[in-house]
């Protein structure tokens, strides 16, 4: 299992969203969710694409998305509340086996796809607080967690 890196937010606001929740409750608050590699200024590391993204109230895993690369950032309706927000960039579904948001934990381990090398993975995690009618921007600063592993280095 991977460490995660608490972030800071940045809340601004955004105007005319609103769908309906699942409970009821309107979803007319916005969680942005934009990366970038953890490092000094001028000194930091390539980003390892794409990024999978969970959003949590909670225990339960609320948003499950991808970001496929640098340019691109993730708006996710939600409802008021307190969200945690981990992100691990480099594990695509084509190699790794990722949860889902219906068995998503925050725990939840990543699998090796049987016959797939391994590649550099990076992890983050925020924790993002949206008000009604809101948006938070949240950037997570990736840290890589894992490159080569043993059994690969000793070939």
């Amino acid at each position: 299992m991977a460490a995660m890196l608490l972030t800071a937010c940045e809340k601004g606001l955004d105007e005319g969203i609103a769908d309906v929740a699942p409970a009821g409750q309107v979803m007319n608050s916005v969680l942005q969710v934009r990366t970038r590699s953890g490092g000094s200024a001028g000194e930091e590391a390539t980003v390892a694409y794409p990024i999978a993204v969970y959003v949590f109230a909670g225990e339960e895993c609320k948003a499950v998305q991808t970001i496929g690369d640098e340019g691109q950032t993730l708006n996710i309706g939600l409802t008021e509340g307190t969200y945690s927000v981990y992100a691990v960039g480099g594990a695509s579904s084509s190699d790794y086996v990722l949860p889902t948001t219906d068995d998503a934990a925050a725990t939840s381990a990543i699998a090796l796809r049987e016959g797939h090398s391994h590649g550099d993975l990076m992890t983050a995690q925020a924790t993002a607080t949206l008000t009604d009618g809101g948006t938070n921007t949240v950037r997570c600063p990736l840290l890589s967690t894992f490159v080569n592993p043993v059994h690969e280095m000793a070939k």
